[in-house]
């Protein structure tokens, strides 16, 4: 069948060719847009244009829904903020549009941030202001930032970006915990209300596969452990990802079912994926594994039992302490998996399992390690 096709009348100026005289004439030529021609072009605009684009009629709006259904890679970028007024420290820091320049449409962010426990620098404003308004998105805090094998100078306003696309049948689920919620009630039961959450984090076992990332601040600690022991009772051995530690500052923007709740300070945050086609394995890498052979060995054994698809993506989630293995981690990592993007940061204590260990983890909460996490998907 001919593909279909928009007509554009487009007025081209021409000069006659005469001895006589130079008069300008206008001729209309038809032109004709098919729609590979648009495919072609919107191959090449964001995803905020690309939706604009959708609503000028049927046949944009076919090769514009064509195109952002193949578009399904993870994006990732380094963002340096913008000092706006070294003398006002309320708004020394400001988001300069953050995911301004996405081409796929997320569903879920994750905004990791170079921020001292002092707190010297955070951003202001909500980060998820071009976002849609159906992307979850977590900002984390930690004392160093990852990205790829770069050589990220020290300092801070600097953040790494991270988003997820949708994925067919993607099942995603954001939870988070104030903790000061709970302080003057003698009526919630901490004990219960973390083994409630633990049912929801593991609410089908059918999944082949199920991503875990789980986050705290300082404060959230306790009731983190709270929720490891209970985890670590239940989850199934080999089906289970987890990823996640202590950050130094912890912010949520959440979609709820007629709003969005921005940039809600949190002790305890969660995300779970699955999808049929999402695969997912975590390692840690523990105190003890700190030679260069080592964690190369591990790595090597980890790739030889995961099988990566169209598209994949890395996070690493190390110890503070662990700040001067980083560079050494970082290039093993993409020696193994070469072509695989590396996103992450340092903390102060991880959360993780090994997915391939075949008997129940002795604990999920660790201390000078590091947390590797590979997601694969078509």
């Amino acid at each position: 069948m001919e593909s279909p096709v928009k007509k554009m009348k487009i007025v081209v100026s021409t000069e006659e060719k005469s001895d006589c005289s130079s008069r300008d004439a206008q001729e209309t030529q038809e032109n004709v847009l098919t729609y590979d021609v648009l495919r072609v072009i919107f191959g090449q605009l964001g995803a905020k244009d690309l939706c604009s684009a959708a609503q000028v009629c049927r046949l944009w709006k076919d090769a514009a829904s064509k195109e952002a259904s193949l578009r399904k890679y993870p994006e990732y970028f380094l963002k340096r903020y913008k000092i706006i007024d070294r003398d006002d420290a309320d708004n020394m820091y400001a988001s300069e549009l953050i995911g301004n320049e996405l081409r796929i449409r997320p569903v879920v962010a994750l905004i990791c941030a170079k921020v001292q426990e002092e707190k010297e620098w955070t951003l202001k404003g909500c980060y998820c202001q071009n976002l849609p308004i159906d992307c979850n998105a977590i900002f984390l805090g930690g004392y160093d930032i990852v990205l790829n094998d770069s050589k990220i100078q020290k300092g801070f306003g600097m953040a790494v970006g991270l988003f997820l696309s949708a994925l067919p049948k993607l099942s995603h689920k954001l939870y988070h915990v104030n903790m000061h919620t709970f302080s003057g009630s003698s009526n919630i039961d901490i004990n219960a209300h973390a083994e409630h959450l633990v049912k929801q984090l593991l609410s089908s076992k059918k999944e082949k596969s199920k991503c875990i990332i789980m986050l705290t601040d300082h404060s959230g600690y306790q009731f983190s452990k709270v929720i490891m022991k209970n985890l670590r009772k239940q989850y199934p051995i080999g089906k289970i990802s987890l990823w996640g530690g202590i950050c130094t500052d912890l912010k949520v923007c959440e979609v709820s079912s007629s709003s969005r709740n921005c940039s809600q300070i949190s002790q305890w945050a969660a995300i779970t994926l699955s999808s049929p086609t999402l695969q997912s394995w975590s390692i840690v890498l523990s105190q003890s594994c700190r030679k260069e052979e080592e964690v190369q060995e591990k790595l090597d054994k980890f790739k030889q039992s995961i099988a990566l698809k169209k598209h994949s993506l890395g996070l690493m989630f190390a110890c503070c302490e662990r700040l001067n293995k980083k560079d050494m981690e970082i290039a093993i990592f993409k020696r193994v998996f070469p072509n695989v993007p590396l996103i992450g940061l340092h903390g102060d204590g991880e959360y993780g399992l090994n997915t391939l260990n075949k008997k129940r983890e002795d604990t999920l909460w660790h201390a000078y390690t590091t947390i590797f996490l590979v997601l694969t998907y078509q």
